[in-house]
């Protein structure tokens, strides 16, 4: 009789608490869901900005986490109704590490956690589990000159991400965008492009890329200098040479060779 009633006690328990873990699930996608709308709308998460240290528990589940996490700031997700997630109000106020009936989220994979965490058969569970494969930030294989003629520099933009889809590459002229190519999100992606610029007679320009992945990381190429100090083809760039060589930074060789 005892053991009988050990047993259904035991299950009972076991029943309880997978309720609990159930209801952990549902909120943490219901998070999920919200932030992934927030993020697209405001371009940051929503959260409290001081860092969450009470990690030890959660720190090495995802190996895509970086070092930061924060808690989740409810009251800035409309139409919430969660399970728990209670303590917020108390860490917004007084940033207490203490308190772990908490969401937080990584900031570099955006994986939500519930600190308090929910125990089943001596197991404690913090988030929906998941097989997390190791994400390679974006490669960038080449950003090469091809030719210049008559005024025109050839670019080539070659890029590649292994198992994450490329999201866009942006090439800078300086600081600025000079422009932008938009992917879908296809996963191990290699994308080239070869894109003609405009270079005016003396002008000198320096000019990189930005590849960003479908799960924002950035990778950034190294810089190529531009500099058309030879092909004179419009009346604008004799215009320029006249006024390099009136203000004497243009040497008498480079100028031999132009009037040749």
């Amino acid at each position: 009789m005892l053991i009988i009633s050990s047993t259904l006690i035991y299950n009972a328990n076991t029943q309880i608490q997978t309720k609990k873990l159930n209801n952990m699930y549902n909120d943490i996608k219901i998070l999920k869901d919200k932030i992934e709308i927030y993020y697209a709308q405001y371009g940051a998460l929503p959260i409290i900005k001081k860092t969450y240290t009470n990690i030890e528990n959660i720190k090495d589940i995802n190996i895509n986490d970086g070092q930061d996490y924060y808690v989740i700031d409810l009251e800035t997700i409309d139409n919430l109704t969660l399970t728990y997630g209670k303590d917020y109000k108390t860490y917004k106020e007084y940033l207490n590490t203490e308190k772990t009936d908490l969401y937080i989220i990584n900031e570099h994979s955006h994986t939500v956690y519930y600190v308090k965490g929910i125990e089943i058969d001596k197991k404690t569970y913090y988030t929906i589990p998941e097989e997390n494969t190791k994400i390679e930030v974006p490669e960038v294989s080449r950003l090469s000159l091809k030719q210049i003629n008559n005024n025109i520099a050839t670019l080539q933009i070659d890029a590649s991400n292994k198992n994450v889809g490329i999201k866009s590459i942006n090439l800078y002229k300086g600081n600025n965008i000079y422009k932008t190519y938009e992917y879908t999100t296809d996963t191990k992606e290699r994308k080239q492009e070869i894109i003609d610029i405009t270079l005016p007679f003396g002008e000198e320009t320096k000019w990189h890329i930005q590849i960003v992945d479908t799960l924002q990381n950035q990778t950034e190429s190294e810089t190529i200098n531009l500099k058309n100090e030879d092909i004179i083809s419009t009346k604008e760039d004799m215009f320029e040479l006249a006024n390099l060589v009136n203000s004497r930074k243009y040497t008498t060789r480079k100028n031999n060779k132009t009037n040749k």
